[in-house]
């Protein structure tokens, strides 16, 4: 029987790829769901699916990955980061 877990992440990390910045939440949902799928499919060895929590787990990491990247990129390059974390001038 396949772990109904571990298609609920994968479905969940190819929706992140598809919704950029909201995609985010389901990422780390998705992640959150691989774990789980991959803890119960070790103690329970009548489920399948390994390979798909896996395959979610890959695909929503990346996704978390790509999204901070782009973040960062678009907060350093308008300067948007150096006026948060700027030291404010004394004198």
């Amino acid at each position: 029987m396949k772990s109904k877990l571990a298609i609920t992440a994968l479905v969940f990390s190819i929706a992140a790829c598809l919704v950029p910045f909201i995609g985010a939440l389901f990422s780390i949902t998705s992640i959150i769901l691989a774990i789980i799928a991959l803890v119960k499919i070790n103690k329970n060895k009548e489920l399948e699916g390994q390979g798909i929590a896996i395959a979610a787990l890959i695909i929503s990491t990346v996704g978390v990955a790509i999204v901070w990247t782009i973040l960062s990129l678009i907060l350093t390059t308008t300067g948007i980061f150096m006026r948060l974390f700027a030291a404010p001038a004394i004198g």
